[in-house]
């Protein structure tokens, strides 16, 4: 697995994954990804550790993409949130 930052004033991290390589995120994080990864959908860790997730902030589910072919590409950017004063 090699990773790299892309972008200047949104940048993301690349990943390149080989086969049956995985990483795990929150979901909604993905940017882009190569055509030869496998997405699975869970709450990884159950039911509880989702609702402490959801508590906190995060997502109650998590996203696994694991790679079925070499040289397989996956970004994930950084995220902003908009304040308003009021």
């Amino acid at each position: 697995m090699e990773r790299k930052i892309v972008g200047q004033t949104v940048p993301a991290v690349e990943f390149t994954l080989n086969k049956g390589e995985s990483l795990y995120t929150q979901s909604g994080a993905m940017t882009w990804m190569s055509t030869n990864i496998s997405l699975e959908t869970n709450t990884k860790g159950g039911v509880m550790k989702g609702l402490g997730r959801v508590f906190s902030g995060e997502s109650l589910f998590m996203n696994t993409y694991t790679a079925t072919e070499d040289n397989q590409k996956i970004a994930f950017a950084s995220t902003m949130k908009e304040y308003t004063k009021n």
